[in-house]
């Protein structure tokens, strides 16, 4: 064993010891290396400049991130190089006497005890959990049984600031019996306590850092940036990627800096957004974090990055799908309608011209949704997704007893929409993508997806937010809309591929003539 090659392993990085030959060091680049999608694109890519792989492995050094191991040791394996481990982390001593207490009548179900079991004895991983199972009470479970302090729980949005922070404490306990108290630090507020939630977007301000939407990635904030920053009040968004209250971060810098360095336990919530530049600046300042955790009903990314998931939080743990969920009992299954709409005249040379044209402003398609939306009022609360807000506001104005939402409306106004709509108090409620994640929609009945899209974690986030069980709720509607013009017709298929990959969702194909005597 002596001429083993030593994994020397820490929370955040890990590090090869010892000689490794050239082309092992290659094999391990390469396998520790993505390609983001549409990097083809890349002007440096097209001229020949780059391969347009960007690596997780350091060739010079040797080292990379602690979640990756496993694909490390896989290709040392496969080349026969002996290997064993020199583990530097020290698992955290418990210093806290909490209880789990759940809610009456509500008990832990047979996966979410095995996926809180599954965590605690590995310590980090990837856990994929669907829209509805409780991925909030099962990560407040670890949480409180793991006993150690300081945690965060990191969310991407401001509507799952507080909605996560009621979570926690209806589930974890002093000795005595009274919940424990979890601090929020986000939009405005700096409430450190051992438990603590916090946005993203509050933890890259820490670094004087931001998000350019526009290059995809985190940089420092200029100098123009930060005295604007300091003067002028932000606007109440839910969204992370715009911009919340961050005036706050200035004087406590010092303390959040201290938490997140600190923390001994991590959670992501909605894991999919992980792999973004957000996410990976943080997460790499968090290195006296040993348990790590990462929740999804979407564990996986479209672009390409999905590596980075597993290099900050390890290997998947659990991956459980609706249809196992559904033949349980614990999710209702879902009537998937795929309304074939008419062609728009003309041709349309991009996505964004047959987009505008075929979807926000045709106006035969949002009479269509309209009489749709009108005949399905006596199913139960409903709720139409758009992506742009002046979709959402022609859509208010067909449908009567309606109202639309977008992240430019404060927090109280949407909150208050919401429940308005889950109460049967409003009929219909229209909304931009901010009911994507997280958001406790139980009674949800009927689902619009007024324009769908590609894309896999969308799809499923939004199908999912029908699918919670309830009294008098046995089954979910959801309509979907089948545009045949080019460059969207072919976002028909790829939905259609990915829903058909679930055994117990219900497919229908109809014609809008169809559904009108199937109404009658």
């Amino acid at each position: 064993m002596a001429n083993n090659l030593i994994i020397k392993i820490e929370n955040a990085t890990s590090t090869i010891i010892g000689r490794v030959p050239d082309e092992i060091l290659d094999a391990i680049d390469e396998r520790l290396s993505y390609k983001r999608k549409g990097v083809e694109y890349s002007p440096k890519v097209v001229e020949g400049e780059w391969d347009g792989r960007n690596h997780c492995f350091s060739k010079w050094y040797k080292t990379f991130p602690t979640g990756l191991c496993s694909l490390v040791t896989e290709v040392l394996s496969q080349h026969h190089i002996p290997w064993e481990y020199e583990d530097l982390r020290k698992r955290p001593h418990r210093n806290m006497d909490w209880k789990v207490i759940l809610p009456h009548p509500i008990s832990l179900f047979d996966f979410q005890r095995e996926t809180a079991d599954i965590c605690e004895d590995v310590g980090r991983g990837i856990c994929s959990l669907p829209t509805g199972s409780g991925k909030t009470m099962t990560f407040s479970v670890i949480i409180g049984e793991l006993r150690v302090t300081p945690v965060i729980v990191y969310v991407p949005s401001l509507l799952l600031l507080d909605q996560t922070k009621a979570a926690l404490e209806r589930v974890i306990r002093n000795p005595g019996g009274s919940p424990v108290e979890v601090g929020v630090i986000g939009n405005g507020v700096c409430d450190i306590r051992d438990i603590n939630v916090m946005t993203v977007q509050t933890a890259i301000t820490v670094y004087d850092k931001k998000y350019d939407r526009n290059k995809g990635c985190v940089r420092n904030l200029t100098r123009d940036e930060k005295v604007k920053r300091n003067k002028n009040k932000r606007r109440n968004l839910e969204d992370p990627d715009a911009d919340e209250d961050l005036d706050f971060v200035r004087p406590n810098r010092p303390a959040i800096k201290k938490l997140i360095e600190g923390a001994q336990l991590v959670v992501a919530d909605e894991a999919h957004r992980v792999s973004s530049a957000m996410y990976q600046e943080v997460l790499n300042n968090s290195k006296s974090a040993y348990y790590r955790f990462a929740f999804s009903a979407t564990a996986y990314r479209e672009d390409g990055t999905e590596i980075l998931i597993q290099a900050s939080f390890g290997r998947k743990l659990m991956d459980i799908t609706c249809s196992e969920l559904i033949r349980k009992g614990i999710l209702v299954r879902p009537y998937i309608f795929s309304i074939n709409v008419p062609p728009e005249p003309g041709t349309f040379e991009s996505y964004q011209q047959a987009k505008k044209k075929c979807i926000v402003e045709s106006h035969q398609r949002n009479l269509l949704i309209a009489s749709l939306a009108e005949g399905l009022k006596t199913e139960g609360p409903m709720l139409l997704l758009v992506t742009e807000k002046r979709h959402g506001r022609v859509l208010e104005k067909l449908i009567s007893d309606s109202k639309f939402i977008h992240a430019g409306d404060s927090k109280s106004v949407k909150e208050q929409a919401i429940s308005d709509m889950l109460s049967g108090k409003l009929p219909v409620l229209i909304a931009t993508p901010i009911a994507d994640e997280g958001l406790d929609l139980v009674q949800l009945k009927t689902l619009f997806l007024c324009d769908a899209g590609r894309s896999v974690t969308r799809l499923y986030q939004r199908i999912g937010r029908s699918l919670r069980i309830c009294p008098n709720k046995e089954y979910s509607i959801v309509i979907d809309f089948r545009d045949t013009n080019d460059n969207l017709s072919d976002h028909v298929v790829d939905r259609k591929r990915v829903l058909m990959n679930e055994e117990e969702f219900i497919l229908i194909e109809v014609s809008a003539g169809r559904w009108k005597q199937m109404e009658d």
